[in-house]
């Protein structure tokens, strides 16, 4: 599969592409793992259902100095304790997974490449994040 998206290239070293397709994948993929999605997108402003995780956290990511200051509260938080992330890029784009540390240390390269709006699982699907449109970081363990 050629990778198009200009994020993803310049990372591909360091990245597995493991679907060439977002949708019904992803959302297969994300339930089996125990993210709990929202069942019609088209309804919902985000992928995950966070009315039904008992915490919830979220904050605004996009801000100056946010690269620095959001990767050191990444490497503080919970998700160190994991392996690796799966990460969405959209409609027409791959699903892709990489290390932990290696979404952590850039991380807005990735955000960027995702057009803002994406989810993060960790691998055992304990760690969920998701970006949104509105440039908030939601996720279901403390970051901020």
């Amino acid at each position: 599969m050629e990778v198009k998206n200009w994020i993803l290239k310049k990372h591909i070293q360091n990245i597995e592409v493991i679907s060439e397709s977002y949708l019904p994948f992803y959302k297969e993929f994300t339930i089996n793992k125990g993210v709990i999605v929202n069942e019609d997108f088209s309804k919902s402003k985000t992928f995950v259902n966070w009315n039904m995780y008992p915490k919830t956290y979220d904050f605004f990511y996009d801000y100056e100095g946010c690269e620095e200051a959001i990767e050191m509260l990444l490497f503080k938080s919970q998700l160190t304790a994991k392996n690796n992330v799966t990460m969405d890029f959209g409609y027409n784009n791959p699903v892709i997974q990489m290390e932990v540390s290696y979404f952590m240390k850039n991380w807005y390269d990735f955000i960027v490449g995702a057009h803002y709006e994406s989810t993060v699982v960790s691998d055992d699907g304990k760690a969920v994040m998701e970006f949104t449109r509105k440039y908030h970081l939601l996720s279901n363990f403390l970051i901020k």
